[in-house]
């Protein structure tokens, strides 16, 4: 109702602002949204990427430690070292003197800061590198650990109080032939910091009891995790949020894989809120400025087509009222190419039309009279038609002609069932007794070649049918299984109560079809479509959906040369039902 109250040009800007205003709005939310999702993206993908960095220079740096322990472990010379008992001290510098790979590999590794081994020895001297086993020593946790690995890797984060600095170390007990001392390779922090210091974002390396063994920061090393960043949750593989140092942060947790490497060391990375923030502001401003730039463009735009539009439209409507008022002399036209052109071209055949229309009123009604007279001329009242075929057959049975007279008797009693038939159904033995007469008119036509038995269950004698549901079938049968075949050939019509319903089977032996005809058949009956062939199967099947509904079944099967079968299953309908 508001609407048809709006000018034209109104209705132009309210389209404007719905078509356009609103859709580029929509859009400009969704590609924030996108944008920002994409940035968080990137920022994701960066911080991967740079974890499987961390991961692989760490990787390299634990395995050069293993394979530094695997060559101890087996080291003959460190164990006749850490098990003699030695008699002097001299003899204890003498041995460490001859021993110097514990002092060659971190001069040559930068992965390596410290190599010692603790030994139970009471005859060893403290060198730095090889230690005696004091009571604080064997009660540490790293140190039980080890002893009860039997040889077995571990990566602690060690604190060595007479050096007053914390390393990542490899934990391992000496077998070789007897166990002999608990071996330390410690990683150098310098390397491990410098790994770090090369990506972008902050990074953490975390030990198993979240204890921080490396870092960007190096401030934060030998802390716990849990200590300065709130938040953090060291399941693997999760994004989630975090309060570092006073801002909002996302933290990504990895896991360098353990296996052979004995260790659960977890890699975080740190990036700020604010370095996705800092994107997504940047494009919502551009966007922004595009989209406003656009709408006011488009806004301005649209009023100028609106009133040029506008202004030829109110005067083809003024010419509209002036032919409406009766002015049929009036002129239509417009220049141009245009759509309003186009129409009021239109317009004036219209005009044109209606004086022409005008003209011939008077012929087409006298035109229609005359074809009034004409079909009431040629109707015939069927009564009449009914008293010739009778007299006929009376013809016929005083000439002795008994087959025609009986052939006129059931042609009139099919034609007077058929002009009575109305929409309601019928008993099943009214409709037995049209498609009985059916077939005596055709055997009149074959005579012996065509046969037909009927077997009716007596409890379907009374059954509620559709009227001449099944005479059409009963004619395909005919015409289309018997009328070409050689020799005699039977039409069976047979009708069984099961328990919830009817089943009705048509058969005859005659030509029958092959795979592809019956498929040309049962194809459009399918798809609701009215076949080239075989109409009264389509107009059978029909009626059957529409009064019946998915209750009732057709089903056709035929074969070559053996003759055709059409199946109607109707559900069970007590006579007084109806």
């Amino acid at each position: 109702m508001y609407k048809r109250n709006f000018s034209l040009r109104q209705k132009l800007i309210l389209s404007f602002v719905l078509v356009v205003v609103l859709p580029v709005l929509l859009v400009g939310l969704t590609l924030t949204r996108t944008l920002r999702e994409s940035a968080e993206e990137q920022a994701l993908q960066e911080t991967l990427a740079s974890i499987e960095r961390v991961k692989r220079h760490v990787n390299g740096a634990m395995r050069q430690a293993m394979v530094l322990s695997a060559r101890f472990f087996v080291d003959r010379d460190l164990e006749v070292i850490l098990g003699r008992t030695y008699g002097s001290t001299w003899d204890v510098v003498s041995a460490y003197l001859d021993y110097a790979d514990f002092d060659i590999y971190p001069e040559i590794s930068t992965e390596i800061a410290m190599i010692r081994t603790y030994a139970p020895n009471p005859t060893l001297l403290d060198n730095w590198r090889i230690m005696r086993v004091t009571d604080d020593v064997a009660s540490t946790d790293w140190y039980q650990e080890a002893v009860q690995g039997k040889g077995k890797i571990s990566w602690r984060y060690l604190w060595f109080p007479e050096m007053e600095k914390g390393y990542f170390s490899l934990v391992r007990l000496i077998t070789g032939t007897n166990p002999v001392g608990v071996l330390t390779i410690s990683l150098n922090p310098e390397h491990l910091n410098s790994i770090l210091a090369q990506e972008s974002f902050e990074i953490l390396l975390l030990d198993d009891d979240g204890r921080v063994i490396a870092a960007s920061e190096r401030s934060q090393v030998g802390q716990l995790a849990d200590e300065t960043i709130r938040g953090l949750s060291l399941t693997n593989g999760r994004t989630h949020q975090i309060v570092y140092r006073g801002g909002l942060y996302h933290a990504m947790v990895d896991q360098i894989s353990q296996g052979e490497l004995g260790s659960r060391l977890r890699i975080v990375s740190l990036f700020p809120a604010e370095y996705i923030m800092a994107k997504t502001r940047e494009v919502n401003q551009s966007g922004f400025l595009i989209v406003s730039i656009s709408l006011l463009l488009s806004f301005g735009l649209i009023l100028v087509l609106s009133r040029a539009l506008t202004v030829r439209l109110q005067r083809l409507s003024e010419g509209a009222h002036q032919v409406a008022a009766g002015d049929l002399d009036h002129s239509l036209l417009m220049n141009g190419t245009d759509e309003i052109s186009k129409l009021s071209q239109d317009l004036t055949k219209m005009v044109q039309s209606i004086q022409l229309l005008y003209q011939q009123k008077e012929q087409l009604e006298v035109g229609q009279r005359e074809i009034q007279f004409r079909m009431l001329a040629n109707q015939i009242n069927p009564h009449f038609l009914f008293n010739v075929l009778e007299t006929i057959r009376m013809r016929a049975l005083i000439s002795g002609a008994e087959e025609v007279a009986e052939i006129v008797h059931l042609l009139g009693k099919i034609l007077r069932r058929n002009l009575e038939i109305g929409p309601d159904p019928v008993s099943f033995s009214e409709e037995m007794d049209i498609i009985r007469s059916y077939l005596q008119i055709q055997r009149f036509r074959f005579g012996d070649r065509l046969q037909f038995t009927f077997d009716i269950d007596p409890e379907v004698e009374d059954y509620p049918i559709l009227p001449l549901l099944l005479q059409p079938l009963v004619e395909n049968a005919v015409v289309h299984g018997l009328e070409g075949k050689e020799g005699p050939g039977t039409i069976t019509v047979s009708a069984r109560r099961l328990a919830d319903s009817v089943q009705i089977r048509v058969c005859d032996d005659g030509l029958g079809m092959n795979p592809a005809q019956l498929e040309r058949i049962l194809k459009p009956l399918r798809n609701q479509e009215l076949p080239a062939d075989r109409i009264g199967i389509s107009n059978v099947f029909q009626r059957i959906r529409l009064y019946y509904g998915d209750e009732a079944a057709f089903e056709v099967t035929s074969t070559e040369g053996i003759g055709t079968e059409v199946k109607i299953v109707l559900p069970w309908i007590e006579e007084s039902s109806q």
